[in-house]
């Protein structure tokens, strides 16, 4: 073969591929042709039902509930959070580190990386399983505000239409955008701005390098590196974050070298939450508040309340429990104790219901449900004065029986015929009961109705206390001792508006009815002091200041109470365990008046001694050379011989006898309760 025919043969054979070369390449594009039309067509339809960058913005299910002080501090959020923010706005660092873990080629490519969808396929074709995902800022938000979030090829080949729409309709800024209000960032914050203020308690806008490497962590599991349960974790993710942004050249060695010595001496997170226990009684209360003044639930889905929390008297309540279990209590005891503070109107300035919110959530002071004990012997009290007695009348203290039922003191030890505001002072279980009975079961039921609890049982045990209740409800019940006699109960919202300022709802002004005398109340007042000046309640004393309180501890000191006031807060203070154990070497003039004091010193150091609204009691008459004769049951035979018997007169002076300096005596009492109660 000569060498002119060998180069015909070369330029037939090149023209032959070439031909073949180019009826490939129309065949391929012929076969790409449908598929490339269909992807354009449903991304030109998808551009045209796009909404607003705005309206992407708030990708949550649920609005939230910010607290604030009486000042008008954030104590905290519930609900998921949510603040809007643009990319403009955040901080570069932010910026550099969301890019740099999640897409560095954002700026430059049309929606899809071919690159990084490449290299995600090589990643998970070695590790044999789904280990990288190929998607882009702009896939994810498609995927967040548009598809569902299950790996699937489907919801994948779904993103790409989305993702060409948003890059032909929005800009990269905005789209940036709408990823960083809509990423859920843990601790139910949606957004960067809300996980900003809820892990840092700063804005988006004054984040660090190794802030916002902690935070852009979280982007892939929020709740595997969560600063709130797992510190190491974040920080070893938050270093992995710093590498990449100085792979792509978003950080220069000596920032990057800054922000591992800041990641380094970083140990505690932001707690947003001041008062955790009053924030949660907080979102209940607007709640309640909300439905009753809006049913059919047109406000807003984000709601900032206006609560009555003082963040002084927070802290002292908070130090309190501490400082008394740290140096009083034995290590490691499970024992939980509670405390509210009111102010006499009602308005709740502390509220503490546990010792760690971060273990147990459960608010022992306004949920919980435990016996009163003595501290609701007052009430028993107020019957009696109500129902004619005086609190100078003697009452005798002494074993006594009821329908067959034997109540006991406490120190199983009995003085005989005391004046009615002693056996207050020594908390006389034997002299309750007589008062008990004397006022009437129905009576007290009913009065402690109006104090506020739910309505008891008219049961003998109710003159023990057996009536179960919360904390708050005996801070409202004692409130109205401190008001001469008004009704009222506790609260802690005072005001609700929405995100931009306007007021949805007031509290209005409270409708104080009489529940009992302000006479009663008064009398009461003193005979409550004599509790804490001489009786069970000492150790709750504040020097020379005026304070009145009872002391109670239920049946087998399974829960120890002191309630008590001054002219100026209503405290109550429980203590006990959560599955009813019984406390050891623990009572109401105990640990609980300890606590008490430790709180209310420090909030009375600078306020002047007060006197509260208390009237002098007169001495006692003559004390009574009787023995009470107490009712008993009887049955079978020998009630049928006790009919046959000449009744006995019952006179009401068996339960108390009233006195006075004169040794004079009004009758009238008496004579109604004997025929109410006794003459039938």
């Amino acid at each position: 073969m000569n060498p002119p025919r060998l180069a015909q043969s070369a330029r037939a054979a090149a023209l032959l591929a070439a031909r073949w070369l180019l009826a490939a390449g129309f065949g391929l594009a012929a076969l790409l042709a449908v598929p490339l039309a269909a992807l354009i067509g449903a991304s030109a339809q998808r551009a045209m039902e796009l909404p607003s960058v705005q309206s992407l913005y708030d990708g949550r299910d649920l609005g939230s509930m910010t607290a604030l002080d009486e000042s008008g501090t954030i104590i905290g959020v519930r609900g998921q959070r949510y603040t809007p923010i643009k990319a403009e706005d955040a901080s570069p660092a932010l910026i550099d580190a969301v890019l740099a873990i999640e897409d560095r080629r954002f700026y430059w490519h049309m929606g899809v990386d071919p690159i990084g969808l490449a290299r995600a396929l090589m990643v998970n074709w070695q590790s044999r399983r789904y280990a990288q995902g190929g998607s882009t800022i702009t896939q994810q938000v498609a995927k967040l505000a548009f598809l569902s979030r299950a790996r699937r090829l489907k919801r994948k080949l779904r993103e790409v239409p989305y993702a060409l729409a948003m890059e032909f309709s929005y800009s990269k800024d905005e789209i940036l955008s709408i990823y960083l209000n809509r990423a859920y960032l843990g601790a139910g914050s949606y957004g960067f701005e809300a996980a900003a203020q809820t892990y840092f308690g700063t804005s988006v806008r004054d984040l660090s390098a190794a802030q916002s490497a902690i935070l852009a962590g979280l982007l892939r599991a929020p709740s595997r590196w969560s600063p709130r349960t797992d510190t190491d974790g974040a920080r070893s993710r938050a270093e992995i974050v710093l590498a990449a942004m100085v792979e792509a050249g978003r950080l220069s060695d000596t920032e990057h070298r800054a922000a591992l010595a800041e990641l380094a001496n970083w140990q505690q997170p932001h707690q947003a939450d001041l008062a955790p226990y009053l924030v949660d009684y907080a979102q209940d209360e607007a709640a309640q508040i909300a439905e009753s003044a809006d049913p059919q639930g047109h406000w807003p889905r984000d709601l900032f309340v206006q609560t009555t929390l003082d963040f002084t008297i927070q802290h002292a309540a908070e130090q309190a429990i501490e400082t008394i279990f740290a140096s009083r209590v034995k290590e490691g005891s499970q024992a939980e104790a509670a405390m509210v503070i009111t102010d006499p109107e009602g308005a709740v300035k502390a509220m503490v219901g546990g010792r760690d919110y971060a273990l147990s959530q459960f608010n022992r002071a306004s949920t919980a449900q435990r016996q009163l004990g003595s501290s609701f012997k007052p009430i028993i009290y107020a019957a009696a004065l109500e129902a004619g007695a005086a609190p100078n009348d003697w009452v005798h203290d002494a074993p006594v029986v009821v329908d067959g039922w034997k109540p006991r003191n406490y120190t199983r030890r009995y003085r005989g015929w005391i004046p009615m505001s002693q056996a207050l002072a020594i908390s006389s279980n034997a002299a309750a009961v007589r008062l008990f009975e004397g006022a009437g079961a129905e009576r007290v039921a009913s009065l402690a109705t109006q104090f506020g609890f739910e309505r008891p049982e008219p049961f003998p045990s109710l003159s023990l206390g057996v009536l179960e209740a919360s904390p708050l409800e005996l801070a409202g019940a004692y409130g109205v001792f401190l008001r001469s006699g008004l009704s009222g109960q506790s609260y802690a919202v005072t005001r609700i508006s929405d995100r931009k300022g306007r007021v949805l709802w007031v509290r209005p002004s409270p409708g104080r009815e009489p529940v009992i005398r302000a006479s009663t109340a008064e009398n009461l007042i003193t005979m409550m002091q004599q509790v804490v000046m001489s009786g069970s309640g000492r150790r709750a004393q504040l020097g020379t200041r005026p304070v009145a309180g009872k002391t109670g501890t239920s049946q087998k000191a399974r829960d120890a109470w002191f309630a008590g006031f001054t002219a100026d807060y209503v405290g109550v203070v429980w203590m006990g365990y959560d599955d009813n154990r019984e406390l050891t070497g623990v009572v109401g003039g105990g640990l609980p008046a300890d606590i008490w004091r430790e709180a209310m010193t420090p909030l009375h150091a600078e306020k002047p001694e007060t006197a509260l609204p208390a009237r002098p009691i007169p001495p006692p008459g003559p004390k009574p050379h009787y023995a009470p004769t107490d009712r008993r049951v009887a049955t079978g035979q020998a009630q049928r011989q006790q009919k046959k018997k000449k009744k006995k007169r019952f006179s009401l002076r068996d339960l108390f006898k009233r006195g006075s300096s004169t040794g004079r005596r009004d009758s009238s009492f008496f004579e109604r309760q004997r025929q109410e109660r006794f003459d039938r």
